[in-house]
């Protein structure tokens, strides 16, 4: 097949931006570390060991025209903009439906939901899926409203993922004073109270009857770390292994990790997964609590460092080779209605 490779054109200044100097945001996605570059050429060569042809295509809202010449059977889009940030993601995927191409990967309603973690809350607490106690801090919110919270509390922004802007407060007023900073550099914000007990994550692949929960990995940090700090920022997850690492599968009772997992499959088929997600929890006192759901979650750190990827641990797990793992979800795109 002939596939194309669909990545953000960070160094394309956004509309209204060509006569500043311009400099790629750090807002929502990690661009800063190259992220979407790496994981481009990534999935191109994953793309050509499978005997597809492949090119790639970079993309920013002055190039979406782009997309009226692309050729192709499938196009594996890597596309996450946030629209207030300068870069499409949604609108890839739009654009793509309406051309009548194949998209691997996120659908448009999952891509929406995923970026946007207050809407994914909402959701999630209305199939009944526990999701932490929080609130969704925007312009016109009193920052008062986190005194119903019991800290510690996590301060992150609305949209967005890899971490990126994500803190830990440890009282109400080093939590007002975080919540204002972040709302001014990431505007709306998501403030939740954070869950004491382990972390999983779990990645889910398909949709429908194809849906498969892959093995969870756990998230385990040294004993000495303190329990507010045992939180993944956007510098921990781009270093080398220090205080944290993963385990595969993880060192917690059976039950437990089987509880996990049914509750990542619920909260997946609540925010109407497909193509493939990854579900990160903590296993609270109640059981498990849903902190985030990751439409297209990145492989690339598990390409660069073997020992930091979580979706790529869990592949291995499940005895799925990076290239198995591709070749369906191009066969899941194609299957899907255009």
């Amino acid at each position: 097949m002939r596939v194309a490779v669909l990545a953000l054109d960070l160094a394309q200044a956004p509309p209204g931006r060509g006569d500043e100097a311009w400099t790629p945001p750090v807002c929502g996605r990690g661009d800063a570390a190259g992220a979407h570059g790496d994981a481009a050429a990534a999935m191109a060569a994953l793309a050509r060991a499978l005997g597809h042809e492949v090119v790639v295509v970079r993309l920013a809202y002055p190039t979406l025209d782009r997309l009226d010449d692309l050729r192709c059977d499938v196009a594996l889009n890597l596309c996450e903009g946030l629209g207030r940030d300068g870069f499409p993601g949604v609108e890839v995927v739009e654009a793509l439906g309406a051309r009548g191409v194949p998209c691997a990967g996120a659908d448009r309603d999952f891509l929406l939901l995923g970026l946007d973690k207050a809407l994914a809350r909402a959701r999630l607490a209305r199939r009944g899926v526990p999701v932490p106690r929080g609130v969704v801090i925007d312009d016109a919110t009193p920052l008062e409203a986190l005194d119903a919270l019991r800290p510690p509390l996590v301060v992150k922004p609305r949209e967005g993922g890899g971490s990126v802007g994500l803190a830990v407060a440890l009282d109400a007023a080093a939590a007002r004073a975080r919540a204002a900073a972040a709302r001014a550099t990431y505007g709306g914000l998501v403030v939740e109270e954070l869950v004491q007990g382990p972390e999983v994550s779990v990645p889910v692949l398909g949709a429908g009857p194809t849906l498969r929960v892959l093995p969870a990995v756990e998230v385990a940090f040294a004993p000495e770390v303190p329990p507010a700090d045992r939180v993944l920022r956007f510098a921990d997850k781009h270093a080398p292994p220090g205080d944290w690492w993963l385990e595969a599968p993880p060192r917690l009772p059976g039950d437990l990790v089987r509880q996990a997992e049914a509750t990542a499959r619920a909260a997946y088929e609540a925010l109407g997964g497909r193509g493939h997600g990854r579900v990160d929890l903590r296993l609270g006192p109640d059981g498990p609590v849903v902190l985030e759901v990751n439409p297209n979650p990145s492989l690339e750190p598990a390409l660069r460092r073997e020992e930091q990827g979580l979706y790529a641990r869990s592949l291995a797990a499940a005895g799925v080779s990076l290239v198995e793992w591709l070749q369906r979800l191009l066969d899941d795109a194609l299957a899907r209605p255009t």
